[in-house]
């Protein structure tokens, strides 16, 4: 009975850091991203979230999409700021273009803020919706 209690409680706290320690697991063995999300657990595996406004201007009738964000360090340490994938997007939710900006700053310190920007000129007539998200290693 000993041996029970032993192995139950060594699984109850192997499951408490599981989750209370998400971020900082799957940062470290990116694989374990993939578990989280299956259980439907969000983790942040870079380490940044994206706070980003937009508004419209018009130059000579040119219709114009203005970006201003902020990338902003969830951790306690300095990490290199990844660069930004934008995607308009139609009514559906449908792609319509994408492209990629890299951040003002190289790096951002513990719990810091870097920033972004950016401008599309003449975006598709039936976009309706813009989507942040960090781009992916390699991403283009």
């Amino acid at each position: 009975m000993a041996g029970l209690m032993i192995v139950l409680g060594a699984l109850s706290l192997l499951l408490v850091v599981f989750f209370s320690m998400s971020e900082d697991i799957a940062r470290n063995w990116p694989q374990t991203a993939s578990l989280y999300n299956a259980l439907g657990y969000n983790v942040n595996t870079k380490g940044f979230e994206i706070v980003a406004t937009q508004s419209e201007e018009y130059a000579n009738s040119l219709r114009i999409i203005v970006i201003k964000g902020e990338l902003v360090n969830v951790t306690g340490r300095e990490l290199p700021t990844p660069s930004v994938r934008i995607a308009v997007r139609d009514r559906h939710e449908k792609e319509l273009h994408h492209w990629i900006v890299k951040p003002d700053q190289e790096s951002v310190g513990p719990r810091g803020k870097g920033s972004f920007s950016a401008r599309l000129e003449s975006p598709p007539a039936d976009a309706v919706d813009i989507q942040f998200r960090l781009a992916k290693e390699g991403e283009r």
